[in-house]
């Protein structure tokens, strides 16, 4: 005979809902929000910028992805392996789901990279606990997606033109 549970309907199950990364970023002025979101599109869409972006933010969007590119460890990010606009989540208890603006699996680790506007110049030497948080889950989650390879993070910062690699040490102080 079959077991009793063939028929009956699969007891309901449930999952965490995704969420954003976690962050307690600031929220920024409306028009702030608005160009951060236009020059990250612009950079999804690199090299071709789009006609509307102003002289100025066109000379910074050069200028920081010539300053990853000429970066030795972050290179590959502009590069053949790299891709915009990566999709990353992690399951469980802390679970949520992001897109991280750059992320290549190069020989020798996986690359991730977030672009950042506004702010202060300052940030670069010393990121927003938001924004160390934000790539320690990226980073934990990548490490599970490619076990026992590194995951190397770094933070673009397009307004004043720094690139800031993020050492485990610091993540692992804001890893979820």
């Amino acid at each position: 005979p079959a077991p009793s549970w063939i028929g009956a309907a699969p007891p309901a199950e449930k999952a965490p809902k995704p969420g954003r990364p976690p962050s307690s970023a600031p929220a920024f002025a409306p028009e702030a929000e608005a160009r951060g979101r236009r020059l990250h599109r612009a950079l999804q869409a690199w090299p071709a910028l789009p006609p509307d972006l102003s002289a100025d933010d066109r000379a910074r969007l050069e200028r920081i992805v010539a300053l990853v590119a000429a970066d030795p460890v972050f290179a590959p990010l502009f590069g053949p392996e790299g891709v915009a606009e990566a999709w990353i989540g992690a399951p469980g208890p802390r679970a949520f789901s992001g897109r991280i603006d750059r992320l290549a699996v190069a020989p020798g680790a996986v690359l991730a990279l977030d672009f950042k506007t506004g702010g202060e110049e300052a940030h670069a030497a010393r990121p927003p606990a938001a924004h160390l948080r934000q790539m320690a889950a990226y980073r934990g989650a990548l490490r599970a997606a490619f076990p026992g390879r590194p995951v190397r993070c770094a933070l673009a910062w397009v307004d004043f033109g720094r690139l800031s690699p993020l050492d485990d040490s610091l993540l692992d102080a804001h890893a979820p």
